[in-house]
């Protein structure tokens, strides 16, 4: 999007809030072209080996950058480049090959970091620059590193298969490198457990795990064993340089008020949890006239609607088309190229091949591209020698932008509906074209913009070679289809990850006829995972019944697929999935009280014949809970049992199941006590034997076992038992007080006073007693004093216990005052 020219406004405070008239700086006239070359200092791209290296926008030399925080003053961020500047010269006096991933939310400051980096070393004579996202080079095995280098790779979700690569080549060239050699790696705030983790570190092949973190930099040198080992997060900035960033923001180098640049800070904690800088910018420079007050109005999904519109709106003026009528060609031009930038956008590039396939799959695209109107829209440079350009950066915007788009918000003369349509074409087709791409572009939506209305387009995502499908596109679109609803399952939007489930049902369902004479069973195999799936996130809200009818879905297309399938491996997949599902309703079934329907479910699994060690362990561990929902301990206690007898195939579930059986056997002792003081003991004896010593439940278990010892009068063990608890320092002070007094008591009972009190005494030190655990020591401490025959101690220990007891205790302080003050 454009920037308009400035004149002096009549207030640079922060926009009012969204929705309300935009003012714009000055007269709209001509489009603000930055003439300046973007990091002058990129005259490296000519090269004699190595990559080509290029400046973060991938080449573009004019660009809109300005408008975007780059002409800002690059402040506080010392430390950071303090540490990546000792990254680079770590055991400098050597050559050395070393990578680090730094991450931080959009908007965050990293590639502003990176370039001032690069910029910090290229003074040092370094070769550095960001490698291109549609690098081709192939000679990372042949390059011989003869001058210290620096290559920054952004977005790495995007590629992380290949950098993976590209690390492990640079890993084993040790005889190649004869100079320092760093890559920096940037990426958003990630799990370490997201799909792309997976190939960049692949734990199929530890050995090419190992190497690419062995190479990985530390700042403490300590060994790098998990990705999380080899991440810097790039923190929020202090509010001084918040402050600092915010008197400089304003273009036409107004001064901002005290009070302006306060109120600006503010807004940003409270828009922003991440606090981006970009934030500020952009706040500062979207509208004028703006009142002080209003800030608390905004938040940052109204920053970027603002923008947006501003934009929209004066790329139209700048073009002429306000004047023009409704669907005059022009007008539908200016639509195409839209159109146009959300590819590129989407995908972070395109030329003449990537758009002629999404005009094959349907996106409405311009016949001709005019390169001064792209230029117009999107401030960008003339294209590549490819005829290729890159979308709209920063990020966020292009993310604001395209969701904006699929909401029906930025369009011509198009009537809303088709508007959204066309979104939704146009990311079909993405997903089609590049899918790596359309993913991670997917999950930087949700994490900047998880309340905008565009997100539910990529809920409706279809194949977009419609019934001419083959059996590889609904393949490709099942797979990577559901990533996107794993996308927003984990971003807890768990109604949008559903309805993708929905919708992928249905766009398989109406293909899977067609696609059977080729693949018979695959697509009724897709169609039942996504059921599975769905019925899973239903689950995890509660949603019950709902949950069971999927299952009752999934396994009819379980069975769908086992009649189409062919071949012991295809017919495993399908077994699993019937086993897994089977589980899932059970426990459905068990959380609607259908005992009898779950107990069915669970048992069919049991009978099946095809179930092996660990689904068996997993069926046992289900049914327990059945058994005990119903009421039979027993029962629940043989299936914990049966799985530790499954051995080592079982192990997994052989360690829950060993904490679970501790638990039962600990509540069936307590409800075998009130007949049978032998079974209670035997229960317990079990259960310690099972349960973790860390665990609080042991300390209950030690102390219900002391005091059925103490029924039995083998007072030795039971003061084992109490010995035990006040051991473990571990355990709560409830269970210390509980042992303490019990302990106390049995040294009463001996005639060993001394030793009683002192117990008291440290029951008595114990943090939070609660009033009622004071009063019964007093009532213990008065009874030591009587049983050894200190009368006086124990009338005053009741007399001033009466003073402060409740009426459940007061009884029993005074009967032991009358008893002790009846004459000898």
């Amino acid at each position: 999007m454009p920037v308009a020219d400035e004149s002096e406004p009549e207030n640079t405070d922060l926009p009012a809030k969204a929705g309300s008239s935009i003012a714009v700086h000055g007269t709209v006239s001509r489009l603000t072209i930055i003439e300046r070359v973007f990091g002058d200092v990129y005259t490296q791209s000519e090269h004699v080996g190595g990559p080509s290296l290029v400046a973060p926008l991938e080449g573009s030399v004019k660009d809109r950058l300005s408008a975007y925080g780059y002409d800002v003053v690059f402040c506080g961020r010392d430390t950071e480049l303090a540490e990546l500047q000792a990254f680079a010269l770590a055991i400098e006096d050597q050559p050395s090959f070393k990578w680090w991933l730094w991450t931080g939310p959009g908007g965050q400051g990293k590639t502003r970091l990176a370039d001032m980096f690069c910029s910090v070393l290229m003074e040092k004579g370094w070769r550095c620059g960001f490698l291109p996202r549609d690098d081709d080079y192939d000679g990372w095995n042949k390059w011989i590193v003869d001058r210290p280098t620096l290559i920054v790779i952004d977005h790495l979700a995007t590629r992380a298969e290949s950098i993976s690569k590209i690390i492990g080549k640079l890993s084993r060239a040790k005889d190649r490198i004869l100079a320092p050699l760093r890559v920096l790696v940037l990426e958003r705030p990630f799990e370490f457990d997201d799909a792309w983790v997976g190939q960049f570190l692949p734990s199929a092949f530890p050995h090419e795990a190992s190497e690419i973190l062995t190479s990985a930099y530390h700042p403490s040198g300590l060994p790098r064993r998990r990705l999380e080992d080899c991440t810097r997060k790039l923190e929020p900035l202090p509010d001084a340089v918040l402050k600092q960033i915010v008197s400089h923001a304003a273009m036409d180098g107004s001064k901002l008020s005290n009070e302006t640049v306060d109120a600006a800070v503010d807004w940003l904690k409270q828009a922003d949890v991440d606090q981006r800088p970009l934030f500020l910018i952009l706040a500062i420079r979207a509208v004028v006239a703006s009142p002080v007050q209003s800030l608390r109005q905004w938040d940052s999904a109204d920053l970027f609607d603002s923008i947006l519109q501003r934009d929209f709106l004066l790329s139209q003026e700048l073009l002429g088309l306000t004047k023009l009528p409704l669907l005059s060609p022009p007008r539908i031009l200016f639509e195409q190229h839209l159109n146009l930038l959300s590819v590129a956008t989407i995908g972070g590039y395109a030329n003449d091949d990537i758009l002629a396939r999404y005009a094959e799959f349907g996106v409405d695209l311009p016949p001709l591209i005019q390169d001064d109107w792209l230029r117009t829209i999107a401030g960008s440079a003339t294209r590549d020698a490819d005829g290729g350009f890159v979308g709209l950066k920063p990020d966020l915007l292009g993310e604001g932008f395209i969701l904006e788009r699929c909401a029906g918000n930025l369009r011509v003369d198009r009537p809303r509906h088709d508007s959204v349509s066309q979104g939704v074409t146009l990311l079909s087709a993405a997903l089609a074209a590049d899918a790596r791409e359309t993913i991670e572009f997917a999950r930087r939506c949700i994490a900047d913009f998880p309340n905008h209305d565009g997100l539910k387009s990529f809920t409706l995502l279809n194949i977009p070679e419609g019934d001419k499908a083959n059996i590889g596109h609904v393949m490709d679109y099942a797979v990577h289809f559901s990533q996107i609803a794993v996308l927003f399952d984990n971003a807890g939007l768990k109604e949008l990850g559903e309805s993708c489930l929905g919708q992928l049902i249905v766009v398989c369902d109406r293909l899977r006829g067609a696609t059977d004479e080729q693949l018979p069973g695959f697509v009724a195999q897709y169609i039942a995972t996504a059921y599975y799936n769905r019925a899973l996130s239903r689950l995890r809200r509660q949603k019950n019944s709902a949950a069971i009818e999927d299952l009752t879905q999934c396994l009819s297309y379980v069975e769908t697929s086992r009649e189409g399938r062919r071949g012991a491996r295809a017919r495993d997949e399908v077994d699993r999935l019937w086993i897994t599902s089977m589980r899932l309703k059970a426990v459905a079934e068990l959380q609607l009280k259908t005992i009898d329907d779950a107990f069915a479910s669970i048992q069919a699994i049991l009978d099946s014949g095809f179930a092996i060690t660990e689904e068996k362990a997993e069926a046992y561990l289900v049914r327990a809970d059945i058994l005990l929902e119903g009421d039979d301990i027993d029962g629940a206690v043989g299936d914990l049992e049966a799985i530790l007898a499954l051995g080592e195939e079982a192990k997994e579930q052989a360690d829950y199941a060993r904490a679970r059986l501790s638990q039962v056997l600990y509540y069936r002792s307590t409800e075998r006590g009130k007949n049978d003081i032998y079974l209670e003991l035997d229960d317990l004896d079990r259960a310690l034997k099972l349960v973790q010593s860390s665990d609080n439940l042991a300390a209950k278990m030690h102390i219900n076992r002391a005091g059925a010892l103490v029924k039995l009068g083998e007072f030795e063990r039971a003061l084992a038992d109490y010995n035990e608890v006040i051991d473990q320092d571990e355990w709560s002070d409830d269970q210390h007080f509980k042992a303490y007094i019990m302990r106390a008591q049995i040294f009463s009972l001996h005639d060993q006073p001394k030793d009683a009190l002192e117990d008291l005494d440290q029951a008595s030190n114990l943090s939070s007693l609660s009033p009622r655990q004071k009063l019964e020591l007093l009532f213990l401490r008065a009874n030591v004093y009587r049983r050894s025959g200190q009368h006086e101690e124990a009338i005053a220990a009741c007399e001033f216990a009466l003073t402060v007891t409740d009426e459940d205790f007061a009884p029993m302080f005074s009967d032991m005052l009358t008893e002790m003050r009846k004459p000898l």
